[in-house]
């Protein structure tokens, strides 16, 4: 019987900041980093054993109640205790404070990059 190796895997989410054109940039061009929210969301796959945590759960548009400013490295999931291969695909929902009335969002199912996780 082969070994079995236990994976663990935690992945993170970071930002920087917005901006709308090319050095010098205008304070107006800018949207710093921790203007922006982070909501991972459940797991819309998953394969293999173990278990997969989100970092952020109830991800609802807008407001973004349970995101998270990335200003610095937020979790945006964990998988413990898995063996073997294992991976999980999720949709997050992405929320910037625009300084106005709204709240702009990435809503899931557009063509964005989504998180990814092999562990």
């Amino acid at each position: 019987m082969a070994p079995s190796v236990t994976s663990s895997a935690p992945v993170t989410v970071t930002s920087t900041d917005f901006t709308t054109a090319t050095a010098p940039f205008e304070t107006f061009e800018t949207v710093p980093r921790s203007d922006v929210c982070n909501c991972s969301g459940a797991a819309t796959a998953t394969t293999g054993n173990g278990m997969f945590t989100p970092g952020q759960t109830g991800c609802a548009a807008p407001p973004l109640a349970t995101g998270q400013p990335l200003g610095i490295a937020r979790t945006a999931f964990t998988h413990t205790g898995g063996t073997g291969t294992n991976s999980a695909t999720w949709n997050p929902l992405t929320a910037v404070n625009t300084g106005l009335e709204g709240i702009a969002t990435e809503m899931p199912g557009h063509d964005h990059p989504h998180g990814d996780v092999i562990a």
